[in-house]
């Protein structure tokens, strides 16, 4: 009893590192012309479902107030895809540009 209670126990500890370590991502950066993305992904355990987090940059000059940044962003990472939520906005300033840093969040679903 008490054998195949630890081997019981081995095999799901097993199980939960190979999948910690297999589910891992670094984060993918993109500039496209008037906003640059940050992507982080964390895979959920149901698998037609994923939460992401995404950052992306709008130029003020595009976007001059808080009101003009989407508060949804369409996010697709083949072959899941849906609109994400924002959580988030930032403004910075360099020596030549004024920008927004918006933070959205949220699942996407493989339908």
């Amino acid at each position: 009893m008490k054998k195949k209670l630890i081997t019981g126990l081995l095999t799901v500890v097993a199980c939960f590192t190979v999948a910690s370590t297999s589910l891992a991502s670094s984060p993918v950066i993109t500039n496209t012309g008037n906003h640059t993305s940050e992507t982080s992904n964390i895979v959920s355990p149901h698998s037609s479902s994923k939460w992401v987090e995404q950052y992306v940059t709008y130029n003020k000059l595009h976007y001059p107030n808080s009101s003009d940044v989407p508060s949804t962003y369409y996010y697709d990472d083949d072959p899941y895809y849906g609109y994400i939520t924002l959580i988030s906005l930032v403004t910075r300033t360099t020596e030549t540009d004024q920008f927004w840093i918006a933070k959205y969040q949220g699942f996407i679903y493989n339908w």
